[in-house]
Parts: C-alpha cells; structure tokens; sequence
C-alpha cells in the first residue's frame, strides 16, 4: 500500500481537529442551552411568587425583570427544548473519509482558519489527569451530570456510583451522565480514570429536583 502523501495527511489531521471542534462546542452549546432553561424555569417559579405577594397584600410589584419577560415573549424556551429533546447527546456518527490525493502530493500552505502557525506545531505537552468541570442540570428526566476532563494519555472513562453507568471523554471535551430521579441531598461518586490508570473521585449532592 503507498503511503500517504503530505497533503493527504494534512487534509486527514485537519479535518479530525476541525471535528473534533465541532463535538467540543456541541456539548458546550447542549450544555448552556439546559442552563438557560434551568434560569428560565427559576425566572418563572419567581413570577409566580410575586403575583401571589401582589394577590395576597395588594401591592403592585413587578414580577419579572425585562430582560425575562422579553425572552419568555420571544418563547425561547420552547424553541431550546425542541432541539434538545430530538437530538440525543452523540447521536450523530460521523464518518472520517480519508483524503485523495491532490496538489501534486505536497501539503497546502498554513492557514490561520486552521489554528496553524508558521514554523511548525507546538510541543505537546504532558498533561496530568485533571477534572475540568462537574456541573448539574435538572431536565423532565431527572438530573443530569456534564462532566468534563483533561489528560493527555488519552481518553477518560467516568462511572459513577448512582445508576452504576459510565461513558468515555476524549481529553478537552465533554459529556452527560443521566441519572434520572435522584432524591435531594443523595451523594454522588464520580470517578474519573484515564489511559494510565490515574483516578480523580468527585463527590455531587444532588439538589431538589421535584418536577411536579
């Protein structure tokens, strides 16, 4: 088998960075789309609050910011569930096609587009097990845990102790842990263990998820 030319190998490292961006911000944008409704459902359990103060003593506060009211008018809300409620976490395979041939073998020059720099790539560097972020968030399911860690020997497998279920990270990005109905004050174990067998424990109290 011939091996592959410069340019193949530039198309192929390229377009692996270029997806592995893509997953990276679509786990951020699930991630901050679940905690704006989070905030919008807390906006509107003070509403609901303030109009029974308004009720019960005859005062006349308002119940909600404008910058709330303007965003429950706009139904951002249900247009952030539709998404989230249709697309699963990871759902979507991607396919890596290798790149055919082209510009003569020789690679294509460096662009800024790409995160490149003239004069080659940066060392890589060793990086030690290290958790990035552990955050929940309350969904018609229950709790879900995002988790997210970093370790450059590669990917991260994370259990936890609740459901007994586990899921692998590749280093730098981010995933879900659906725990379902969780009692309020119930501890948590997450552990996080990487290629090298270096384990990081974390501990998560679960909050009040009544749904009712």
């Amino acid at each position: 088998m011939a091996s592959r030319t410069l340019y193949q190998k530039q198309a192929d490292t390229r377009t692996k960075k270029a997806l592995k961006l893509r997953a990276s911000y679509d786990t951020k944008v699930r991630k901050y789309a679940l905690a704006l409704l989070a905030a919008l459902d807390g906006a509107e359990q003070a509403r609901v609050r303030i109009n029974r103060i308004n009720a019960l003593y005859g005062v006349d506060i308002s119940p909600e910011t404008l910058m709330v009211h303007a965003m429950r008018q706009a139904t951002i809300a249900p247009s952030l569930r539709g998404p989230l409620d249709d697309y699963s976490p990871g759902e979507e395979i991607q396919l890596f096609a290798p790149a055919l041939n082209g510009n003569g073998g020789l690679a294509l020059e460096v662009e800024a587009v790409f995160g490149e720099l003239a004069g080659g790539l940066a060392t890589p560097v060793n990086v030690p097990l290290a958790v990035a972020d552990l955050s929940g968030f309350i969904t018609p399911q229950g709790l879900d845990l995002y988790v997210r860690a970093n370790s450059s020997s590669g990917p991260i497998r994370v259990t936890e102790n609740f459901m007994n279920t586990s899921i692998q990270l590749v280093s730098g990005e981010g995933g879900y842990l659906h725990l379902g109905q969780v009692a309020e004050g119930e501890t948590i174990v997450i552990t996080f263990t990487d290629q090298s067998q270096a384990s990081v424990v974390r501990e998560y109290v679960a909050p009040n998820i009544n749904l009712g």
